[in-house]
């Protein structure tokens, strides 16, 4: 989880609009697979999954802060990826931060159809 610092401006910025929010478990940051193998790295990895999903489940709203990163301008990661196909599944508003960049999943991304908020939140 590269942007934690990002995402927590983001819902301090939200949070003085009025606007709760849930964001992912610091402590998946701190997961290394060299140090844990993979086996307990992916049951890890599902356990937050799972925790997160369910913050999703009583949120209005999926925002996804997607930044540049892997070499792509607005890059959606398989756990945001998973995030907004669980919020769309349940009927969610969705919101990408910045216009999803040029990756494979790009078409399923746009095929769910979130608010593009071009980097500013008062779009929401």
């Amino acid at each position: 989880m590269t942007f934690i610092g990002k995402i927590k401006e983001i819902s301090r910025a939200l949070s003085a609009t009025g606007i709760s929010s849930y964001y992912p478990m610091e402590e998946e940051r701190e997961l290394l697979r060299s140090e844990i193998g993979d086996e307990a790295f992916s049951i890890h990895k599902g356990d937050y999954i799972r925790a997160h999903l369910l913050k999703i489940e009583k949120s209005d709203k999926v925002l996804v802060a997607n930044y540049f990163k892997n070499g792509v301008a607005g890059y959606v990661g398989p756990n945001s990826l998973i995030e907004l196909a669980f919020g769309y599944a349940l009927g969610k508003e969705l919101y990408l931060l910045n216009e999803p960049g040029e990756q494979n999943c790009k078409p399923e991304i746009l095929g769910m159809r979130p608010t593009i908020l071009n980097g500013k939140l008062k779009n929401m």
